[in-house]
């Protein structure tokens, strides 16, 4: 039998969860199952626990109403967990109303603008690559990353051109990376 992976499973939403749970360990189903709050993550792994199928994965979706409260436990929870889900925003029609509340979640404010920072704990860009990163086509020269495209960042900082948004990045190579994206306040009204 082949095993079936599914990387964005919310176990949390079903009924019969145990069994479930159950059911994917026997069929020997690589699963994620991903979750949408800190408090949903430590349920999670108050209940079950990670096997050789089953991997859980912390999770904070701002449009979920989610208190500062909750935003501190998802960034402490954050530096232990194996596996990182659904975490972001969205601006659809559905969600338009809570657009300033999903911003201030993962920014922080200055005098004339608000800085959107989003970090990762991963591999680091090496300091030589940092000028170069926002490049078209440029993967870096590290080249164990084979599968790069180079097409991320390019399309990430000429995307904030064309908004009038400016787009910084640090990284500590074998580290962490840093990236902001600066939102003047006189362009902050367009996200209404």
């Amino acid at each position: 039998m082949i095993n079936l992976i599914d990387t964005h499973f919310h176990l949390d939403f079903y009924k019969d969860h145990k069994e479930i749970y159950k059911k994917i360990n026997e069929l020997k189903q690589y699963t994620i199952c991903v979750t949408n709050s800190p408090e949903v993550y430590q349920e999670c792994q108050r209940i079950y626990f990670n096997t050789k199928y089953i991997k859980f994965a912390l999770g904070f979706n701002p449009k979920e109403n989610h208190s500062k409260e909750s935003f501190g436990l998802f960034k402490n929870k954050f530096k232990g967990a194996d596996y990182i889900g659904e975490v972001g925003l969205d601006f659809s029609r559905t969600y338009s109303d809570t657009r300033i509340e999903q911003i201030e979640i993962f920014s922080q404010k200055g005098k004339d603008n608000v800085i959107l920072t989003i970090k990762d704990n991963g591999c680091g860009i090496k300091e030589s690559d940092l000028i170069r990163v926002f490049e078209k086509g440029f993967t870096g020269s590290d080249r164990t990353k084979s599968k790069s495209t180079g097409m991320g960042l390019y399309l990430s900082k000429k995307i904030c051109n064309n908004l009038g948004l400016d787009i910084d990045i640090t990284s500590k190579h074998q580290e962490e990376t840093t990236v902001k994206i600066i939102i003047p306040k006189s362009n902050f009204n367009h996200l209404h």
